[in-house]
């Protein structure tokens, strides 16, 4: 399994499937404050699942910042419009069934429609009368240069975005700017993705509790007076082999943990 990838049958994509595209949204953007959070890995995986329903899908790429599903699905770039109907030509098929990918943009600044409102809401009417779903991964919300596409733009034309938050990474002053901007453009957050890729897995946590026991299993100095232990202390003091049972039983799960645990990161939904 390749890197940054989510498989479409985890349970917790299943959830955030559940509370958008399958629950009868059409459009959705997928979006984050700053880059590298999730957002292209989860736009991906559910234009993906949303395809694997049935539904005709199209997944659009409109992050100028760091354009890449062209090269996951292993597609060419064109320089389409959205003024023009010949971004049709641009839709190209993918090799998951019902899927299809409309690559990056290879100009930007030189067509002001991915700037305009209006004319981003009458392209997306256009997609959504030849596919059942579209799915648009955007840039990242608080980066802005005459390259990028405006993600708030594109969040507002769609109507209905989910706000992807990398835990322990995401400054909280940028989560609040990035809110006030989609706010700004009439954008919806239907919900928001906790990608807690950073944070302590249940192995670590595992071999961690291990260690703190076998610390608190120390014979005790007599020589010098010591505090009262408790009751759980004593008990692992007095058990002989004890700690020894503690870390092999820890390691056992913490082998089991890693070999359940999602290549990429666990998503969390939570409402709005």
């Amino acid at each position: 399994m390749e890197p940054n990838t989510l498989p479409i049958h985890y349970a917790e994509l299943e959830a955030v499937f559940a509370r958008t595209l399958g629950n009868g949204t059409r459009a959705l953007a997928v979006a984050s404050a700053v880059g590298g959070e999730g957002a292209t890995t989860l736009a991906r995986a559910l234009a993906e699942r949303a395809a694997a329903s049935g539904k005709r899908t199209l997944l659009v790429d409109l992050n100028l910042e760091h354009p890449s599903l062209h090269r996951h699905y292993a597609l060419g770039r064109s320089d389409w419009s959205p003024e023009a109907t010949p971004d049709r030509q641009a839709i190209l098929p993918s090799d998951v069934e019902g899927l299809c990918v409309l690559p990056a943009p290879t100009q930007v600044s030189e067509h002001w429609g991915f700037r305009d409102p209006a004319t981003l809401r009458a392209t997306l009417e256009r997609w959504l009368v030849q596919f059942d779903r579209v799915v648009v991964d955007t840039s990242p919300l608080t980066r802005r240069n005459r390259r990028n596409v405006p993600a708030d733009t594109v969040c507002g034309a769609c109507r209905k975005t989910l706000l992807v938050v990398l835990a322990a990474r995401t400054p909280e002053s940028q989560l609040v700017e990035a809110r006030q901007m989609l706010d700004a453009a009439g954008a919806e957050i239907t919900g928001a993705v906790l990608n807690d890729r950073h944070l302590p897995g249940l192995a670590s946590e595992l071999m961690r509790e291990t260690r703190r026991l076998d610390h608190l299993a120390q014979p005790a100095d007599l020589s010098r007076p010591y505090p009262a232990r408790s009751n759980s202390t004593r008990v692992a003091s007095s058990a002989g082999s004890g700690p020894t049972r503690s870390r092999q039983a820890a390691q056992a799960a913490s082998a089991a943990a890693s070999r359940s645990t999602p290549p990429c990161a666990t998503s969390v939904w939570a409402s709005c």
